[in-house]
């Protein structure tokens, strides 16, 4: 007996620029059809990318519900196509991704607002997504549904020797805050030689786009740090690889992934995920989809605060260190069942049992999409801060993992060091951050505090201080 009852699921491919999109969208295509197949429903799959309005009205005037698996301007046409044409009405359930950061603005941009009614309803895959999207759009209707692996990961067997197996896999990108990490690393080799650190993955270029920053060439910028910093013989950049080829490449030892990333929509964490799932450990910022793996991972997951600083979110170089000195400690688990197919059908199965009537209220949304159009109208513009600086981010970053002030301070301060991006001048400190760019404090004509070779004024010891441009070796 056929299915009587039919779901539409929205594809497209062109949100596979990013490689763990490749990864992601299959995946909820896959989980979709699980729960379809389980309840007996037929699951219709359109690709955008290559439909016409005459395949789209078919399945969508038979659709009980519309899943939308994806954002970017193709999609938006189905939608508005459905909903302002069609005038089909079948609740939504849309996948944010990375548009939480952004407080869902394109969604207002293109007139979804208007259309968008009580029913619909949006999935996210961290609770700090969740928790930004209620805070400034009231009443909207919000579940979490991690993503799935689909990636053949061979699990490591017993850890083979005391060494620590440092290792990156993603973007190389500014946000990502590698430069950080460098810096951390050098202090750590002051009192443990034993660890390597391996980089897997090719350079973005894209800067922070949501700033108008560009790109600085970041991987010469971490490849002269490198040198600098005496790291030579401990990093490695190794290019693109397959998830399932990264940990025979790896030294034995005690593999740890690390991550101290400040990415704007740090959502999730696929190659995360893969790390625990192959047995090993992660050391990551408590930022984000990250914070989630420390509730479902536990003893294998390593946290690093984040502080919360005029100048944005920032990591202490310090707490970095203890994070690395503590991670031999880490222990292994395996597949968490959070993530296994089984318990994530049943995160859509409680998906679709919540209601809700109440239309959301995207006044934010909108402000952030006129916001954008002040700043840059250009159809390709993502810029809506003016820096990292600007109110409307500080708040968001402080749902996302900054809500703290930094309080990792030495009192002894002739043993302080100032990071390499910072410029102490006679009137004046220069920060060329490789992430939050340029910026000038004025400091007074009076130099009150000796810091190393440096002298600084109180305010101008504070701005160091609470963006953790000062760090201390053992």
């Amino acid at each position: 007996m056929s299915p009587n009852r039919e779901f539409l699921l929205l594809t497209s491919q062109r949100n596979y620029s990013w490689f763990s999109m490749t990864e992601i969208i299959p995946g909820i295509k896959q989980l979709w059809q699980k729960y379809c197949d389980e309840n007996s429903i037929q699951l219709n799959i359109i690709n955008v990318d290559e439909t016409d309005i005459k395949e789209l009205a078919g399945a969508a005037f038979k659709a009980e519900r519309i899943i939308i698996s994806c954002f970017n301007l193709k999609i938006s046409w189905a939608f508005k196509t459905i909903r302002e044409k069609l005038h089909i009405d079948a609740p939504i359930s849309f996948y944010v991704h990375g548009m939480a950061t952004i407080c869902l603005w394109p969604l207002a941009k293109w007139g979804w607002d208007k259309t968008l009614n009580g029913r619909d309803s949006f999935i996210v895959s961290c609770l700090k997504d969740k928790l930004l999207l209620e805070r400034k759009i009231p009443n909207i209707k919000v579940d979490i549904i991690p993503f799935i692996s689909n990636a053949s990961i061979k699990k490591d067997s017993k850890v083979q020797g005391d060494h620590l197996s440092l290792y990156y896999a993603g973007r190389i990108s500014q946000q990502k805050n590698l430069h950080t990490l460098l810096l951390a690393l050098s202090v750590f080799k002051k009192s443990n030689t034993n660890f390597s650190l391996n980089i897997f993955g090719e350079e973005d270029s894209l800067g922070s786009p949501n700033m108008n920053m560009v790109s600085i060439e970041y991987k010469k910028f971490l490849e002269s740090l490198i040198c600098r910093l005496d790291l030579d013989n401990e990093v490695k950049f190794n290019g693109f690889v397959e998830r399932d080829e990264i940990s025979g490449l790896l030294p034995n030892g005690k593999k740890i992934f690390i991550s101290p990333s400040l990415h704007s929509d740090e959502n999730f964490g696929m190659a995360v995920l893969h790390a625990l799932n192959a047995n090993h450990t992660a050391v990551l910022s408590d930022w984000g989809g990250y914070s989630d793996f420390k509730l479902s991972y536990n003893k294998s997951v390593q946290l690093i605060e984040i502080d919360h600083a005029s100048f944005g979110p920032t990591l202490n170089v310090n707490k970095i260190v203890v994070a690395l000195e503590q991670a031999s400690s880490l222990q292994t688990k395996g597949v968490d069942d959070l993530y296994s197919v089984s318990n994530l059908v049943k995160n859509i199965s409680d998906h679709l049992q919540s209601h809700s009537e109440q239309r959301a209220d995207f006044a934010f949304s909108c402000w952030l999409a006129k916001k954008r159009d002040h700043l840059n109208p250009a159809i390709d513009s993502s810029w809506i801060f003016e820096n990292y600086s600007d109110s409307d981010y500080l708040e968001i970053a402080s749902v996302y993992g900054s809500d703290k002030s930094s309080r990792f301070q030495d009192c002894d301060l002739s043993r302080a060091k100032i990071a390499p991006w910072v410029d102490i001048q006679k009137d004046k400190i220069i920060v060329s951050d490789p992430h939050k760019g340029e910026i000038q404090f004025s400091m007074s004509t009076s130099h009150e505090i000796s810091l190393g070779e440096f002298e600084v004024c109180e305010n101008g010891l504070k701005f160091l201080l609470e963006n953790n441009f000062i760090y201390y070796e053992s």
